[in-house]
């Protein structure tokens, strides 16, 4: 079975890059925060120093550091969560970050998987509406939603719960885009 990895925004901080590094970025022509196309970062990476803050102010649950979160077409992981999954990233890289002045990392997801064609279908809006696969990977993007999706199969998945991972939401319907009431699992 396949898996859509959401943010869980409710109960978890989200990351957020400095201005700075955002900027610098753009100039370099690779702005990971706002691109998830899947383009090779590793080679002029410089580490920058990540912040978490409160993704959903208008819920006053308080929130918790994740292990893992999905981000924009990408993955942030503790360095305990990328020691745990290292062998389900190998199609893709391990980008390092600094953050609460520990180290972690961002997973830039390589492998691509094009969609069922038959059974992937848009709405009159282009929003997709349902999303399918022949094949499946550990954890891989797709061009039919311009790369900004972060998918898996269940092994992945299994890996993430056995480890008691936080902060990833799992979702069996692939074209889902944010949690709804009715989320398949927080973990």
């Amino acid at each position: 079975m396949l898996y859509r990895i959401l943010a869980d925004r409710r109960n978890f901080f989200m990351m957020s890059f400095s201005h700075a590094f955002m900027m610098d970025s753009f100039k370099r022509g690779k702005p990971i925060a706002n691109d998830p196309s899947p383009v090779l970062y590793a080679d002029d990476w410089v580490a920058p120093d990540v912040k978490f803050v409160d993704g959903y102010p208008e819920n006053k649950q308080e929130k918790a550091m994740c292990d893992i979160l999905y981000d924009m077409g990408h993955l942030f992981l503790t360095e305990y969560a990328s020691e745990v999954l290292k062998t389900y990233l190998r199609e893709g890289e391990l980008l390092p970050v600094t953050y609460d002045n520990k180290n972690g990392f961002i997973f830039n997801p390589l492998k691509i998987l094009e969609a069922n064609t038959t059974m992937s279908l848009r709405d009159n809006n282009g929003d997709i509406s349902s999303l399918a696969f022949d094949g499946e990977a550990p954890v891989f993007k797709t061009e039919f939603d311009r790369y900004s999706g972060v998918y898996c199969n269940s092994e992945f998945k299994n890996a993430i719960e056995k480890a008691g991972l936080k902060g990833a939401v799992f979702s069996a319907d692939l074209s889902a885009t944010f949690i709804t009431d009715n989320k398949e699992g927080s973990h």
